[in-house]
């Protein structure tokens, strides 16, 4: 119960159970980050490689293997907009380009903020297996406090689903129809048939709890309010807040106690907090202790209080919700949210409980320290102004109907052009500026973006193996001694490029026999060849010592009679390497003698096919 040293990893939550595998997962998030995203398919593979340090390695012929097996089958829906532009330049990315789909609230001036997924689980002669996770954090690399309920459930022989479980499968459903731009053609189908599925789910409830609700809000344009019921007592976790929402809770419940932070309570009016029971956020140590943590592991960013917790005592019961939703007015009026509700015993899940230290653990309790007002300063409001007028600029830009249009140069290159698919009803502040590139480049290919022409940018030369559906945005704007610049990546259609595009990428990263052959032993799952040295790992030299492997085939030739007698559909994936590979000045980057070994083992395979 949301103990400080209970830490849910992502990678716990998303791993399959013995013996199954990922088939296909829906996942929503506010704000995207594609370097995180980019890792996400190794949490679906069922090994992970991991350094002396416990930590899991960055092997990127490890993140190509899972990222063809699993990123088509992701469906991830994100605000438009709010996909941030990466750090660094990464060719993986190109895999991604087909799963994102960017979507916006259909209530006017809300946001599309829920972070629940749906996995969907198989196994040989077992039921379908469902897990839904649902978290308070976005798809990002931020370090902070937050939480996660995480259901399991296999998939019921009935042709009525259950209740309780419509909700659910109604807000997965909605999902292709928040979308901005065209779906790609496989998310459609999956939300239908996920979502049709989730209604007949018999969800397993967490230890300590007797029932549970799902709270979908805003994706029907109905007002959804979970706190109707009876309220003795109630615990308020928010890192944002609205004096609208606070005081409809205040309605519902007068003994209120209140966690934020201290940014969010200083905008809240001293008479509505003296009408809390108690006023808290975090304590200095804990924010001290969690930005040490991330100077130590600088791919995150510390963000302080994010989860999201209401917890509701009303008589012998208590229900604990936590999800998507801050204490907002824009949270339960405009935007797209998701929250579950467990029902429990007060005594083990109610406000004491939850506050309260236990059998010597840390609680919640203990990382608060009562609120107290900072100064705010007329500067502080000048620069919010300013933000507000660059995110609301950035969001009208990502709604547009754009598409990128590349053409062939005679030396290989493409000159790509950002066009409008329709004509737009722009309502943009004229002040800012607006620049955009590749994500592939590097900012200082940044060129003008003018949401006002038909044609709003042109990029004048990009390789082939630059060509990408990412384009990111700058905008930029300027208040007396104050600047604010927000940037973010578009996932536009791309017209006109190479049809082999996700060829070209495998040859990027495929450059030489050492890393064929990792790449190999990867797809036929020998990680006992992998850690027994058939493979150059994160921190060896880049390579390929062939006289220590004897020429490379024979490390392949057990992996692939195995694969043959326990898991054909691994030649399969072998199969397609090669097709890619073969019939370019990449095909001799195969193995010696390995044509004459793979024919063998493939004719047998064929043989087996349909």
């Amino acid at each position: 119960m949301l103990q400080s040293d209970d830490r849910v990893l992502l990678r716990e939550a998303l791993r399959p159970p013995e013996g199954y595998e990922l088939d296909s997962a829906i996942i929503t998030t506010y704000s995207l980050d594609l370097l995180s995203l980019l890792t996400v398919p190794l949490y679906f593979t069922l090994f992970e490689v991991e350094g002396e340090d416990g930590t899991t390695l960055s092997d990127p012929l490890a993140l190509l293997q899972a990222l063809r097996r699993y990123a088509g089958a992701m469906s991830v829906y994100c605000q438009a907009g709010e996909i941030a532009v990466p750090a660094r330049q990464q060719q993986l990315f190109g895999y991604l380009e087909s799963s994102i789909v960017e979507v916006s609230s259909p209530r006017k001036n809300g946001v599309f903020h829920p972070k629940v997924w749906a996995l969907r689980y198989l196994a040989p002669a077992q039921p379908v297996l469902y897990r839904v996770a649902c978290f308070s954090r976005n798809v990002t690399g931020d370090r902070s406090w937050d939480t996660a309920v995480v259901l399991e459930g296999s998939l019921q022989e009935r042709k009525v689903g259950y209740s309780g479980n419509k909700p659910l499968g109604e807000f997965f459903a909605s999902l292709p129809t928040m979308a901005i731009r065209n779906l790609p053609e496989p998310a459609g189908a999956r939300a239908t048939k996920m979502a049709d599925e989730l209604r007949r789910v018999k969800f397993e409830l967490p230890e300590g709890f007797d029932d549970l609700i799902f709270w979908p809000i805003g994706h029907a344009q109905k007002e959804m309010w979970p706190f109707k019921g009876r309220a003795d007592r109630m615990l308020v976790v928010s890192p944002f807040l609205s004096a609208g929402c606070l005081k409809r809770l205040t309605d519902t419940c007068k003994d209120v106690q209140l966690v934020s932070r201290l940014e969010s309570l200083d905008q809240i009016e001293n008479e509505l907090l003296d009408g809390m029971s108690a006023v808290s956020c975090l304590a200095d140590a804990v924010e001290t202790e969690r930005a040490e943590e991330v100077v130590a592991d600088t791919t995150g960013t510390l963000s302080g209080l994010h989860a999201k917790l209401y917890v509701i005592d009303h008589g012998w019961q208590a229900s604990v919700l936590t999800g998507s939703a801050n204490a907002t007015n824009a949270a339960y009026g405009s935007n797209v949210e998701f929250l579950v509700e467990l029902i429990g015993k007060r005594s083990v899940c109610g406000v004491q409980a939850i506050l309260a230290a236990e059998k010597g653990r840390n609680s919640l309790g203990a990382l608060l320290q009562p609120y107290s007002r900072s100064d705010e300063s007329v500067s502080d409001e000048v620069q919010r102004q300013l933000e507000e007028r660059v995110d609301a600029c950035a969001r009208a830009v990502a709604k547009l109907k754009l598409v990128l249009s590349a053409q062939l140069h005679g030396d290989g290159t493409y000159r790509i052009e950002v066009r409008h698919v329709e004509e737009p009803a722009l309502d943009l502040d004229p002040d800012l500026e607006l620049t955009c590139w590749l994500i592939t480049q590097t900012d200082g290919y940044a060129v003008p973006l003018q949401p006002f022409e038909q044609v709003l940018a042109v990029i004048p030369s990009a390789s082939a193996e630059a060509l990408t559906t990412f384009l990111a945005v700058s905008a930029t704007g300027i208040s007396g001694t104050y600047t604010h610049t927000k940037r973010f990546v578009l996932n536009l259609p791309l017209e006109g490029g190479p049809p082999d595009r996700r060829e070209r990428i495998l040859r990027t990263v495929l450059r030489d026999r050492a890393k064929v052959l990792r790449f190999l032993l990867l797809l036929l799952g020998d990680m006992d060849a992998v850690l027994a040295g058939d493979v150059v790992l994160p921190g060896e030299a880049d390579g390929y010592d062939s006289g220590r492997h004897g020429g490379s085939t024979v490390a392949l030739l057990e992996p692939l009679v195995r694969a043959l007698h326990r898991d054909p559909s691994r030649l399969d994936q072998i199969a397609k390497v090669i097709e890619e590979l073969a019939g370019s000045e990449d095909g001799d980057l195969l193995p010696e003698e390995f044509e004459s070994v793979w024919e063998a083992i493939w004719s047998v395979r064929r043989e087996s096919l349909p």
